[in-house]
């Protein structure tokens, strides 16, 4: 409660209007007896002052107030709780919780259906559309407007949507090569559809991305989700179907290699390094790295051997969760050497100049780097987390202390 000697209990306890009226008093007492003596004036400039003075304290407070509240609502960590105590216990009751429960199953496949006949209504016959699910989106999971765990995508033909806004005389139709310049034409096109005939809320686009993509809000309103949900949408990506076909080829050498997917990526949700829009990897990047991991990993003294070939021991899911951060943090040098699944080997980087950023190569694209859109903050936040995950892991410290969501508020301290 604010005290009468604050400056917000200033203000709530009537001094304002007290100090008005003292003011107006001095004044109407020196015009009833005519005297405007320069003590009469002087005084009521000092009240005047005073007034003031008290009136923009207590609105600066009060302003200040409402955003220190504003901060800590939003620097509020949560913190995990597990009913099972144990390092294991709590990562496979953590895999339980990440698992879509049927009613998103449910809701998926509604999803798909509603915006196939929006499709096929704004691109032409033939368009489908087929969507994907990472993990539970239900709940207060962090950055889920900007790294959704639903992932559409609509696929239709090239030729056949540019000859039909051609047949339309639209001017801006794009040439049926330019297949980066459609891909933006008809998420506009779908963008425009939502948003204003169906009540979808618009969240933001990556138009200048090599795979365009925006993404949208779902009110709950539709009956899809018991929750508003934002999903992911892209023309023609290749994505999903890369990161699936990653993933079965993990499966060749180790069959929780798609936990240890699921796993990784909720840590480097948790930890807001997981978006590429601030400067940090992709989750498709976090894919690349943790089957280098399984593949490079020097346990028992496999090393050396391809993606295809190689055919790890068995090991607990949460042995292998810990042994990323190690691997990463103590046998990774990011600084001269490189991540290259296609070898799944260590091996330095081309150029002898030490790099700036992480160099993963893409497994589908030759040349491509997957590190170099990483901005040196996110570099050096990369590096740093890996290192402090490594740590309370030495420490037996436990699950949710890892999976602690980091706040400004943490930022800044780490900063100073």
């Amino acid at each position: 409660m604010s005290t009468l000697g604050s400056p917000a209990g200033f203000v709530g306890q009537g001094n304002v209007f007290a100090y008005g009226s003292l003011f107006i008093f001095i004044l109407c007492l020196a015009y009833w007896l005519n005297v405007w003596e320069l003590e009469v004036l002087l005084l009521a400039s000092v009240a005047y002052a005073l007034l003031t003075n008290k009136v923009g304290a207590a609105t600066k407070a009060c302003k200040s107030s409402s955003k220190q509240k504003q901060k800590q609502k939003h620097c509020t960590p949560s913190h995990l709780s597990f009913h099972q105590a144990g390092w294991e216990n709590e990562v496979h009751e953590l895999l339980n919780n990440m698992s879509p429960p049927p009613e998103v199953h449910r809701g998926m496949n509604k999803l798909m259906q509603f915006l196939e006949e929006v499709a096929v209504r704004c691109c032409g016959a033939g368009a489908e559309v087929s969507g994907t699910v990472h993990g539970n989106p239900l709940g207060n999971r962090p950055w889920a407007s900007a790294v959704p765990d639903i992932e559409v995508t609509v696929t239709l033909n090239w030729e056949r949507f540019v000859s039909q806004m051609e047949g339309a005389k639209d001017q801006g139709a794009p040439d049926a090569t330019d297949k980066h310049r459609i891909s933006k034409r008809v998420l506009r096109v779908l963008m425009k559809d939502l948003v204003n005939m169906h009540g979808f809320r618009f969240r933001r686009t990556y138009m200048t991305d090599e795979n365009p993509r925006m993404i949208l809000q779902v009110p709950s309103s539709h009956g899809f989700f018991q929750e508003t949900l934002c999903v992911e949408i892209t023309v023609n990506g290749q994505r999903p179907n890369q990161c699936a076909e990653l993933l079965a080829r993990g499966n060749q050498f180790t069959p929780l290699s798609g936990q240890l997917i699921l796993l990784v990526q909720s840590w480097a949700r948790e930890r807001g390094i997981n978006c590429s829009a601030r400067g940090h990897l992709s989750p498709y990047a976090w894919i690349v790295l943790v089957l280098f991991y399984l593949q490079a990993r020097r346990d028992k003294g496999i090393t050396g051997k391809t993606l295809s070939s190689i055919q790890t021991h068995a090991a607990s899911i949460g042995a292998l969760f810990q042994g990323f951060f190690r691997f990463y943090d103590e046998d990774h040098d990011f600084h001269t050497n490189i991540v290259c699944t296609r070898t799944g080997q260590q091996a330095k980087c081309d150029s002898h100049a030490i790099q700036k950023t992480p160099c993963i190569r893409d497994p589908f694209s030759v040349g491509s780097d997957l590190g170099s859109a990483m901005s040196a903050d996110g570099f050096l936040r990369f590096r740093e987390e890996l290192s402090r995950a490594n740590e309370l892991c030495s420490q037996g410290a436990p699950l949710s202390e890892l999976l602690r969501q980091r706040c400004p508020a943490e930022a800044r301290s780490e900063s100073e």
